[in-house]
């Protein structure tokens, strides 16, 4: 029997568990599968839900029929053609210092600093607040809570929303002692270690899925008053597995990046991470992590530092500005190991030296069986799906004299290289080998953008967010870049790059004003594949091995300099349907501290 001469029920069934893209080759099969499609409200809603980059829920919403969440949908779509066109919610809070702020799943969480100046200056938090916002896409209101007097002093801290996880990271301190700095005068120094504590958003009690309520982390570090050579803790959320990470530019401490399975509660991996020794007292980490997934961690690592003195760009190949390695999280019974290393371009200028920073956004729960039958799920319009997130790469590169490795140029040649987590899991998906297996750059690199920033403008990653595919950055001063070589530099104030494939495909098709053309990188060109070597001004090329330049993105500019109070030293969050703005006033007895929220 033939596909078309089906009952028209079956065959929609049929073809809304294709892909998108195959309903959209079945309309040119013939006038009957054409029809079926152009006239079902389920594939349509399929197919809208595609083009704004999303993908069919676990749960969809009961109160609303396919054409109402259609009409969504398009409305949605038509407003993050231009954010600033909508006037934002004003939340106004409490005249403190916020810090540390998080944002995942439509939930704003943040913390306040204890009071006192000494408390302050190392870092101590008594309180997390917490903003559900309004949601369209759930159909849920606003909603605030916080928690205070958490009993321990309190550093950082997580949430998974999906499943009310709260995770607090303590700081112990073990002893102290009062030491001479000749710049700051005298110094409290505080030798700590860590402890994880599991506990609920919404009550603050004990996490019942957690494998230990309390989990002694075996990590070091210290604070100063002075602010001067902390230790900096970074944790990380993906399904399972949670990451700390301890950094210190103080050479006699140690560096490490520990991951845990926290619903086990042991710990699956622990490094310890190299330092580029710039002197006696100070040295820099050369490792920076991301869980790339519940079952992979990534690791850029830079060369070592006489590696990269002895080399010459006469040797065939060059140096790798650094790799991305990749260790598998359950391998066992051998346990975590190596199992991939993704190679970064080839410098060639001959002296040089550089600096590669990771950032990466939260990540959404995995849809695994485990997790489907953990998960607090809220039925909602669309979803974005867990696998369409991304990481980027801050480069910085700096030119060095052949006779004075330690002299550098003022101003380094910055850039960022935008990478989906998919490009490096697709390559993942084989069985391990006993050896890590080696992607070349001119393997996977062509699946990357590679942006141009302003040497003078290079963001400060505490203003830059991600979520998704998309990345929200301040004061980003770029240069664009046609037939291969640098135009005009631009600025915006603030700015959010959306690398998503499907919305930058059907983005042209919307129907732009003249005045919305601009919103686009390049208008409407479409995206290809540019390869170039990026040279310095001089016209010296940086690397032997070319990078894409190619415009696969789109870049949405947020007015924020109309707005009546100005932005604070915080970063613009954004999810699927928020923009959140932080905002404070300065200069004033008692200044107006809030949030602009744009809901899309």
């Amino acid at each position: 029997m033939l596909f078309v001469t089906l009952p028209s029920e079956t065959i929609i069934r049929v073809l809304g568990l294709a892909d998108p893209i195959d309903i959209r080759r079945c309309q040119l099969v013939c006038r009957r599968l054409r029809e079926l499609v152009t006239s079902s409200s389920y594939l349509q809603y399929i197919l809208e839900l595609d083009t704004c980059g999303y993908t069919v829920p676990l749960i969809s919403r009961p109160d609303l029929s396919y054409e109402e969440m259609i009409r969504t949908l398009q409305d949605h779509r038509k407003a993050w053609q231009n954010p600033s066109g909508r006037d934002p919610e004003f939340i106004e809070l409490p005249s403190r210092e916020i810090v540390n702020p998080y944002f995942v799943d439509g939930v704003l969480a943040y913390e306040y600093v204890q009071s006192g100046v000494e408390l302050g200056r190392i870092g101590l938090m008594d309180e997390i607040h917490f903003h559900q916002l309004q949601s369209t896409n759930k159909g849920t209101s606003y909603q605030y809570w916080h928690h205070h007097d958490f009993g321990f002093p309190m550093e950082k801290f997580a949430i998974q929303p999906e499943i009310d996880l709260l995770v607090l990271v303590e700081g112990v301190v073990l002893r102290q002692e009062d030491v001479d700095e000749l710049d700051w005068g005298t110094a409290r120094i505080s030798h700590k270690t860590y402890r994880l504590h599991f506990l609920t958003m919404s009550t603050n009690t004990p996490h019942s899925l957690a494998g230990l309520p309390v989990l002694d982390t075996r990590l070091s570090g210290l604070a100063n008053s002075n602010e001067t050579q902390d230790t900096k803790t970074i944790i990380s959320l993906n399904g399972r597995m949670i990451m700390l990470v301890t950094s210190t530019r103080k050479a006699a401490f140690e560096n490490a990046i520990v991951v845990w399975d926290w619903v086990k509660g042991n710990e699956v991996l622990r490094i310890i991470v190299p330092v580029y020794q710039m002197n006696d007292h100070t040295a820099i980490p050369r490792f920076d992590p991301v869980l790339l997934s519940e079952d992979y961690l990534l690791i850029s690592c830079i060369p070592e530092r006489d590696m990269v003195k002895n080399s010459s760009p006469s040797v065939p190949g060059g140096v790798h500005i650094g790799t991305l390695d990749i260790y598998h999280l359950r391998s066992e019974p051998d346990g975590a190991r190596r199992v991939a290393t993704f190679e970064l371009p080839n410098i060639s200028i001959p002296h040089a030296k550089w600096g590669i920073k990771l950032s990466s956004g939260p990540a959404k729960l995995p849809w695994t069986p485990y997790w489907l039958t953990q998960i607090k799920y809220t039925p909602r319009v669309y979803e974005t799906a867990p696998q369409r997130e991304m990481f980027c790469l801050f480069i910085s590169i700096w030119i060095t004299h052949p006779s004075d490795p330690d002299y550098e140029e003022s101003n380094p040649f910055p850039s960022l290289l935008h990478v989906p987590a998919q490009t490096l899991l697709d390559h993942l998906d084989i069985p391990h080998s006993s050896h890590p297996i080696v992607i070349p750059w001119d393997v996977w690199g062509v699946r990357l953008t590679w942006i141009n920033i302003n040497s003078w403008g290079c963001p400060p990653y505490g203003l830059a967010t991600i979520s998704g595919l998309r990345h929200s950055i301040c004061n980003f001063r770029y240069y664009t870049t046609l037939d291969g070589r640098d135009s005009e530099a631009g600025r915006d104030a603030q700015v959010i790059l959306d690398f998503d494939p499907q919305r930058l495909r059907f983005r042209p098709s919307i129907g732009y004003t003249n005045d919305q053309k601009n919103y686009l990188f390049w208008g409407n060109e479409a995206p290809g594949t540019k390869f170039m070597t990026q040279t310095t001004p001089y016209g010296t090329p940086l690397f032997e091995s070319p990078v894409n330049i190619a415009p696969s993105y789109s870049r949405i500019p947020i007015n924020v300099d109309t707005l009546p109070i100005k932005t604070a030293g915080l970063p613009t969050m954004v999810g699927d349907e928020h923009i959140v703005i932080p905002v404070q006033e300065y200069g004033h007895p008692d200044p107006s501290t809030g949030l602009y929220i744009h809901t899309l």
